[in-house]
């Protein structure tokens, strides 16, 4: 799995933006809302 990083949790929206680096891309990987399970997004991301 590529290696993520919280960039962003909004005080005004629960949510959470999970990026990650690759070259000279910035790949978003989810932007998954804070009341729902940890990591429920997980699943979701393919073998690519």
């Amino acid at each position: 799995m590529r290696s993520l990083r919280i960039t962003y949790e909004s005080t005004k929206f629960p949510f959470r933006v999970f990026y990650s680096c690759q070259n000279a891309a910035v790949i978003l990987i989810a932007l998954a809302h804070t009341a729902r399970t940890p990591g429920y997004w997980k699943d979701r991301l393919g073998e690519s």
